[in-house]
């Protein structure tokens, strides 16, 4: 079973930053201000998801 909740971790993270990366792309190109609130939300999600993998691992 830890077996498989690394590898769920490992696709949650690999998700999340894939995620992170296009929002970046997405308000670089289309505006930082008006983006700010989302990058906000998404860097709170990447920092969720490193705490969950921290304990589950």
């Amino acid at each position: 079973m830890d077996h498989v909740a690394r590898e769920f971790v490992a696709i949650l993270l690999a998700g999340t930053t894939n995620t992170l990366v296009k929002g970046i792309l997405f308000a670089v190109i289309a505006g930082f201000r008006q983006h700010l609130v989302l990058l906000l939300w998404m860097g709170a999600a990447i920092i969720a998801g490193l705490l969950m993998a921290a304990l589950m691992l």
